[in-house]
């Protein structure tokens, strides 16, 4: 009788996706604090050095090569990194990709006092725009 009642009721949300709900259905505040709070240390200090540097240039794209954010780190203080796991969190995790081949790009350097200079480079450089380094800080 009970198992007649189960297969035969009408539910009150239709099935949107093979597990029932849409991740649109189920995202929170909560969720996506418990999200960004689980990122890695190595990718949320790239996110926030990034939204730094556009900021403070005023600039609506950013260009780096993975030399530029190791360079970024060591002046931060962030020393437990290499190549590998940054050019892994650009290309694997922020599906970012790099120029096809060497050209010119501003390079962004920091100074001891914070202070932001600009200098002409040549380099396979990735490229996130303002609203691509706001999105990954918000997330």
């Amino acid at each position: 009788m009970f198992i007649h009642y189960l297969t035969g009721r009408k539910l009150s949300t239709p099935k949107q996706s093979r597990v029932w709900f849409t991740a649109k259905q189920i995202a929170t505040p909560a969720l996506k604090k418990v999200i960004r709070q689980n990122r890695n240390k190595l990718e949320m200090e790239i996110a926030g050095i990034l939204l730094t540097i556009a900021d403070g240039k005023e600039v609506e794209e950013v260009k780096f090569c993975v030399g530029d954010v190791q360079d970024w780190l060591n002046k931060k203080g962030f020393r437990n990194h290499d190549t590998t796991a940054i050019r892994r969190i650009l290309q694997n995790v922020w599906n970012l990709k790099p120029a096809a081949n060497s050209n010119s790009y501003n390079q962004y350097k920091i100074g001891l006092d914070g202070t932001i200079y600009e200098n002409t480079q040549k380099g396979r450089y990735f490229n996130m725009s303002m609203k691509a380094i706001e999105k990954i800080n918000d997330s």
